[in-house]
């Protein structure tokens, strides 16, 4: 079975020197204008939690893209599928999902009496410690080096 792919798909460097981005999404395109590739995996894996991305590597969350792809795409799923199949191709992506425990990040702790205190705190870190599914990145390149 061969995967999903776009029909086309353009990806350049993009050097314009803004933050302001932009996502479009239509029965039968995808554009990304100006995003860091990170924000590009998070959409293509699912990702929500920033946290659940490992081994990206620093010029992935500073640098940014343009991607404008087109084909038949049918719903979320195969969007995601399909930019998959560009970010393998254009990018050299390669990554595996495995278990981790994730730590639970700045806890605030406002407004509760210090006798519920230890009561509370080891219900947050024992939240946080729970093993997640993470997607590990094992090899990314540059385009401008492919």
């Amino acid at each position: 079975m061969q995967a999903a792919a776009f029909d086309v798909a353009s990806v350049h460097h993009n050097t314009s020197l803004t933050t302001q981005s932009n996502i479009n999404f239509t029965p039968g395109s995808v554009t990304f204008i100006n995003l860091q590739l990170r924000a590009i995996i998070q959409f293509a894996y699912g990702i929500s939690q920033p946290s659940r991305l490992a081994g990206v590597p620093d010029w992935a969350n500073s640098e940014r893209f343009d991607i404008v792809a087109k084909g038949a795409i049918n719903n979320v799923e195969g969007r995601r599928r399909m930019l998959q199949a560009v970010l393998a191709e254009r990018f050299k992506l390669v990554a595996h999902t495995e278990q981790r425990s994730t730590a639970p990040g700045n806890i605030k702790l406002t407004g509760i009496p210090m006798s519920q205190l230890a009561a509370v705190l080891s219900v947050k870190l024992q939240a946080g410690s729970q093993p997640e599914d993470v997607l590990v990145i094992d090899r990314v390149s540059h385009p401008d080096e492919n």
